[in-house]
């Protein structure tokens, strides 16, 4: 698919709201945004473009920033390279917004992800649905990135982290190719990851095409 093809799919399928929140989780509207209320941390589902300039934008975002202060929350507003009006880093900047490091988000048909993984000795791979599970790998993420983080065309991988002490041995490609593998199994077309400058070189030797630059804007509550 061509490139601006492409993102025009991304923008209608992976950057909205995910229709049917889990429970504790709702949607607000607040004209061309959605506010994602009830997770570790408030999220800003925004378009490529909201319409607004100027003073409009800086209060748009003033609410939304408003609106989590009130509730004692921090919120993300992600924005991508292709996002206009181009000064929407700057106003969100100046409303408080501090921005995280920048990702790349990269893109790949899934039938040519999917792949028996292959695993090095000592490895095994296996789908968990266990509490005691979930913790273990709650804690697992919180040593790699040093904070406590408790069907359609595109399914989005997340989550993908290797502990220092286990990289270089194929467990992040294995770990994806068995990913594909249960996406092409439920008709997804495509892959999408916000990678890290760590993942985005092993995707795109996996086959994964680099779409946009995206960075995650965050408002924290003062202490």
């Amino acid at each position: 698919m061509e490139r601006e093809a492409l993102l025009a799919a991304f923008d209608a399928q992976a950057r909205a709201a995910p229709p049917d929140p889990p429970p504790g989780v709702w949607h607000e509207t607040d004209g061309p945004l959605v506010r994602v209320v009830g997770q570790e941390r408030g999220f800003i589902s925004a378009p490529r473009d909201t319409g607004a300039r100027g003073a409009d934008l800086d209060r748009l975002i003033t609410r939304q920033r408003d609106y989590f202060a009130a509730r004692g929350e921090a919120v993300e507003w992600k924005i991508y390279g292709y996002d206009e009006p181009a000064d929407l880093p700057g106003r969100l900047r100046a409303a408080g917004f501090v921005p995280e490091d920048p990702e790349t988000v990269v893109v790949a048909l899934t039938t040519a992800i999917a792949a028996e993984p292959v695993l090095p000795d000592g490895v095994v791979l296996r789908q968990v649905t266990a509490d005691e599970d979930m913790h273990r790998i709650a804690a697992m993420e919180a040593r790699v990135w040093g904070a406590d983080r408790g069907t359609g065309e595109f399914a989005g991988l997340w989550g993908g982290a290797t502990l220092a002490e286990w990289r270089g041995r194929g467990i992040y490609r294995a770990l994806v190719a068995r990913r594909a593998q249960l996406a092409a199994a439920r008709g997804v077309r495509y892959l999408q990851v916000d990678a890290s400058s760590d993942s985005a070189p092993i995707l795109q030797r996996l086959g994964f095409q680099a779409l946009a630059t995206t960075t995650p804007y965050v408002w924290t509550p003062p202490r």
